[in-house]
């Protein structure tokens, strides 16, 4: 955050910019700073060969693409309008699944009991699933039935909550 800042200075809050640009800033500020070519080291993972590239980070910058945040999707009489999630979201939704995805590869190999193992694997993996739905609330602006217009991000998750997979597939995806 305080790089972003720092290298543009017209971001004042970078915590509050749209999680989807942080690409775009992070590569530009790489330009700016180091030029547009980077090199990169690879291992081939089967005969352990070593080379070295260079990407021109102009062509990476050119390439990223913004999800669609204009066209709603409309299921019936629903209509669900998009956003994108702030980076301070982004950014603690990561941490939190960071931290439950190191439970779920430390459970296996511990020394635990079996049905210990089994209850503290379900344990993570509902964190995981309810951070999913917790940061999906985030990236949507509202959901509009013919009735109302719903924009409590607290509403949202419990719509997405009893939404049926199907609808929620199609939110998520």
């Amino acid at each position: 955050v305080n790089v972003i800042q720092s290298c543009i200075p017209d971001i004042k809050d970078a915590w509050s910019a749209p999680g989807t640009d942080l690409n775009s800033i992070l590569v530009a500020i790489r330009i700016a700073s180091y030029g547009h070519d980077m090199e990169i080291n690879s291992e081939c993972p089967e005969c352990k060969n070593s080379d070295e590239y260079t990407i021109d980070l102009r062509i990476v910058l050119d390439g990223l693409q913004m999800p669609d945040y204009v066209t709603p999707l409309r299921e019936g009489d629903l209509e669900i309008a998009f956003q994108p999630m702030a980076y301070r979201d982004q950014n603690n939704v990561n941490l939190k699944q960071f931290e439950e995805q190191r439970v779920l590869q430390a459970v296996p190999g511990s020394d635990l009991p079996d049905e210990q193992k089994l209850e503290m694997l379900n344990q993570a993996l509902q964190k995981i699933t309810d951070l999913t739905v917790s940061a999906l609330k985030w990236n949507i602006a509202s959901v509009r039935t013919p009735q109302v217009l719903v924009t409590d991000p607290e509403h949202i998750e419990e719509f997405l909550r009893n939404a049926d997979r199907k609808l929620f597939i199609k939110i998520r995806d």
